[in-house]
C-alpha cells in the first residue's frame, strides 16, 4: 500500500509540476517562453515526434542549437530544425543555416534573427500525442470537462453528506434538550470513514487537461534535394496520342525466286513418222568364166 501511495502522489506531483511550467510558458510571455508540440519526425532522435519542446528567446545562437522559427513573414507555421552554419555576410546581422538531423541536405531558406521564435532548452517525449488529442473536442471533454466534473460532484456530495449528518446531530441533541457544544466542522473525509472518497491530488487531471490545451504545434519536415536535367513536364486537360516526328513508309521488298528451265509445250499433235527400212539388194552371184588353152 506505501508503493502505490508513493507511486500515485509522485505521478500526481509530475503532473501538477508539467502543467504549471506550461502555464507559465504559455500565460507568462508567448514571445519569451513557449511550448510546442512536435509533429514530424527529422530532428529524430534527438526530438521524437510527438514531443512537447519548451524554447527560450535568446539574443546569441550558435551552431548546433535547435531552434523554432518561422519562414518569411508567416508568423503561424513553425519549424523545429538545428543551426548548422551560422554566416555573416551582411555585416553585423547573421544568418542561418538550418536542417534536420534526420535530413541529407539543408534547408533551402535563410533565417534571420527576426525569424527565430526560441530554442530549445528541454523536451518531454510522447505527451505531445496526449496535448494534440486534447485540442479537438473529444479530448478535452474527456481530459478536462469530465474530470473536473467528477472532482466537483466528489466535492459537493461528500459537503452535503458532512452537512447532514451535522444537523441530525443537531436536531437529535435539541429533542434530547441537550447543550449543544459548538465546535468546528471538519467537510473533509475523516480516516475512519470507510466511503470512498475521491483522493485530493485527482484535482491534478482537469489542471493537467486544461494546461496542455494551450501548447502550440511546430513541424519537423523532411527534405532531400537532388537534380534531374533535361525533363520537360507539360500540363493539358486531355493529350492526344503520341506521334511520332516522322513518317515511318513500309516498303514492300520482293525478292526473285529461283529461276526454273521451262518445258515447252507442243504446238499440235505430232504423229511419229516410220523410218522407212532399207530393202537389201540383191547379192550379186558369181558366173564362173571358163577358160580354154590354146
Amino acid at each position: 500500500m506505501k508503493l502505490l501511495k508513493y507511486i500515485y502522489n509522485t505521478a500526481a506531483l509530475f503532473i501538477l509540476v508539467t502543467s504549471g511550467i506550461v502555464l507559465f510558458f504559455h500565460f507568462a510571455n508567448p514571445n519569451l517562453f513557449r511550448a510546442l508540440i512536435v509533429t514530424s519526425g527529422s530532428m529524430e532522435p534527438a526530438v521524437k515526434t510527438g514531443s512537447v519542446v519548451f524554447t527560450v528567446k535568446t539574443d546569441n545562437y550558435l551552431p548546433g542549437d535547435i531552434v523554432s522559427f518561422t519562414i518569411g513573414e508567416d508568423s503561424k507555421n513553425l519549424i523545429t530544425h538545428r543551426i548548422i552554419h551560422k554566416i555573416y555576410d551582411t555585416g553585423l546581422n547573421p544568418t542561418y543555416l538550418t536542417s534536420g538531423d534526420a535530413n541529407e541536405d539543408l534547408d533551402t531558406w535563410t533565417l534571420t534573427d527576426k525569424n527565430i521564435k526560441g530554442k530549445v532548452i528541454f523536451t518531454v517525449p510522447h505527451i505531445g500525442y496526449v496535448a494534440n488529442f486534447a485540442k479537438e473536442p473529444a479530448g478535452f471533454i474527456l481530459f478536462v470537462i469530465v474530470p473536473a466534473t467528477i472532482v466537483v460532484y466528489e466535492e459537493l456530495k461528500l459537503l452535503i453528506s458532512e452537512s447532514v449528518n451535522q444537523l441530525k446531530k443537531a436536531i437529535k441533541n435539541l429533542k434530547q434538550k441537550t447543550h449543544l457544544k459548538y465546535r468546528n466542522i471538519n467537510l473533509l473525509p475523516e480516516g475512519t470513514n470507510k466511503r470512498f472518497v475521491l483522493p485530493k491530488a485527482a484535482i491534478a487531471i482537469p489542471i493537467f487537461g486544461a494546461a496542455i490545451v494551450f501548447v502550440s504545434i511546430t513541424g519537423s519536415f523532411f527534405s532531400d534535394w537532388e537534380k534531374s536535367l533535361g525533363n520537360i513536364f507539360s500540363a493539358a486537360t486531355s493529350f492526344q496520342e503520341p506521334q511520332p516526328d516522322f513518317a515511318l513508309t513500309s516498303t514492300e521488298v520482293i525478292l526473285p525466286s529461283p529461276t526454273e528451265t521451262p518445258s515447252p509445250t507442243p504446238s499440235g499433235t505430232v504423229t511419229p513418222t516410220e523410218t522407212p527400212t532399207p530393202t537389201p539388194s540383191a547379192t550379186p552371184t558369181e558366173t564362173p568364166i571358163e577358160t580354154t588353152g590354146p
